[in-house]
C-alpha cells in the first residue's frame, strides 16, 4: 500500500500539470483522499495500481480521453514503477514489524 500511495498521487499531479487544472486544497484533499482509500483496496498483485488510477484521475474531474492519455502513460513505465512500489512496500512492512517486535521485547537491544 506504501507505494501506491505515492505511485497515485504522481500521476495525478502529473495529469494535473499536462491538462492545466488547478489544484486548489479543495482538489488536494480529494486527492488524499481517493489515494488513501484506493491503496486500502489495493491487491497484491502486478500493475493493480493501473486500474485505480482511473478512480483517482475521474475525481479530479478529467474527461476520459484525458484519462485515457495518462493511463496509457502508466501503462508503459508500470513496470519499472512495480519493482519501486514492491521495494518500498517491502521496506515498510519490515520497518513496520521491527517496531512492533521491539516493542513487544521479541528482540533485545544490542
Amino acid at each position: 500500500m506504501d507505494g501506491v500511495c505515492i505511485h497515485l498521487p504522481v500521476f495525478a499531479i502529473l495529469a494535473a500539470n499536462l491538462f492545466h487544472i488547478p489544484l486548489g486544497l479543495g482538489e488536494i484533499m480529494v486527492l488524499i483522499l481517493s489515494v488513501v482509500f484506493a491503496s486500502i483496496g489495493t491487491g497484491g498483485i502486478p500493475g493493480g495500481s493501473i486500474f485505480l488510477l482511473f478512480m483517482v484521475l475521474e475525481n479530479m474531474g478529467l474527461e476520459p480521453e484525458q484519462t485515457a492519455m495518462v493511463v496509457a502513460l502508466a501503462i508503459g513505465i508500470n513496470p519499472l514503477l512495480d519493482m519501486f512500489e514492491t521495494a518500498c512496500n517491502v521496506a515498510g512492512d519490515n520497518i513496520g514489524n521491527y517496531v512492533i517486535a521491539r516493542r513487544n521485547g521479541m528482540i533485545e537491544p544490542r
